[in-house]
């Protein structure tokens, strides 16, 4: 999907999903608040990040959208190279060892965090290096996140004193997150490749956490359609479930609202 709309272009700021499922280009007006370009691109299951970055760079040569000059740039990284450790307990020196028993962890990995103040927590991830580095030599100056760190602030919108589950959906992973009043309970990312794998993870949690499936609140972002397969199967399990649908609902933008 691409749109373009006729704005100043000097006040324009750009936004981009990363995953190795592919990437969300959107570019927004900051005076208009207008949206000016949308545009997704796939990438192959199971790409690499040098894949990515062959990828990526042919998008910027080939999208005259993304060539212009912005005001601001932000990258939020969608990858399951994360966790969330106790803000308590939180050592920056100390970046690796928190990775280290959860994740394969390379030489050269560039490890970072992202404070979630509303949660007491902190988000260590791993970006991708070799896209960080092209971001950096194109724009020189940019801001990045983890999508989980932005998934987590947007439930805070929708906090409640019951358990509430969030599941932001991709092509062949969803992050699940969930809260209990201002307590965090799980978060976590999945892969799947059917339906049925999507509601599996699910339950499993739901049961795990000794929920009540007649009593929590499910609610499910991104690549989800209101009369597919996955909506379906969840919906005949948990009585409350509700698709957000936005209209950018598949673009960066639709994280970062709450930043």
């Amino acid at each position: 999907m691409s749109s373009i709309k006729e704005v100043d272009a000097n006040y324009n700021i750009l936004s981009i999903q990363v995953s190795l499922d592919g990437f969300s280009f959107l570019v927004k007006n900051e005076l208009s608040q207008e949206t000016v370009f949308i545009h997704n691109i796939g990438l192959p299951q199971q790409a690499s990040p040098q894949i990515a970055l062959v990828k990526l760079e042919q998008c910027f040569k080939d999208v005259v959208e993304l060539q212009q000059k912005f005001k601001k740039v932000t990258v939020v990284y969608s990858n399951e190279l994360y966790t969330l450790v106790p803000a308590a307990l939180f050592d920056k020196d100390k970046l690796t060892d928190y990775l280290k028993y959860s994740i394969k962890l390379l030489k050269d990995d560039f490890i970072v965090y992202d404070e979630i103040s509303q949660f007491d927590l902190i988000n260590v991830y791993v970006p991708y290096a070799n896209l960080n580095n092209f971001f950096f030599d194109r724009f020189g100056s940019f801001t990045y996140y983890h999508g989980v760190t932005l998934l987590l602030q947007k439930v805070l919108g929708h906090n409640s004193n019951g358990a509430t589950l969030a599941a932001l959906a991709k092509k062949t992973s969803f992050d699940l997150v969930i809260t209990k009043g201002s307590d965090l309970q799980l978060a976590n990312t999945f892969d799947y490749q059917a339906p049925e794998d999507f509601a599996y993870h699910i339950l499993f949690c739901i049961e795990q956490l000794q929920l009540d499936p007649e009593k929590i609140m499910l609610r499910l972002y991104g690549a989800i359609e209101p009369d597919g397969e996955i909506f379906d199967l969840l919906y005949k399990y948990i009585r409350n479930v509700e698709l957000i649908v936005e209209e950018t609902q598949n673009s960066p933008t639709f994280l970062l609202e709450n930043t």
